[in-house]
């Protein structure tokens, strides 16, 4: 399992994003993914690659 990918999906409810689709419009701002990057020493993952990893998931483990 891809940590920045788990780490992503979390933050999409830490930062209170109001949709999948508002996350990936913040992403996409220079400032937004530098200091994601800069906080977390991670990359910044889309929506859809979060989905896909949680899809893969059994029930218990989400």
């Amino acid at each position: 399992m891809t940590v920045f990918l788990v780490m992503g999906g979390i933050m999409l409810f830490v930062f209170k994003e109001g949709s999948r689709n508002a996350f990936d419009n913040d992403r996409k701002e220079t400032v937004f993914w530098k200091n994601y990057r800069r906080a977390f020493k991670l990359r910044l993952p889309s929506t859809d690659a979060i989905e896909d990893l949680f899809r893969l998931l059994d029930k218990q483990e989400q």
